[in-house]
């Protein structure tokens, strides 16, 4: 049995969380990220 992935959480919105978001947007997938940083909702826009 096939089940497509529509939605994913990642903990960790660095360099390589930052990367991973951007990769599964890309491919239509909504991803929620969850980072205690205060400045990493500014460096996931960037």
């Amino acid at each position: 049995m096939s089940k497509l992935i529509k939605k994913t959480a990642l903990v960790g919105g660095g360099v390589i969380g930052g990367g991973w978001a951007a990769r599964l947007v890309l491919n239509g997938i909504d991803v929620k990220v969850f980072d205690p940083s205060d400045t990493a909702e500014r460096t996931l826009k960037e």
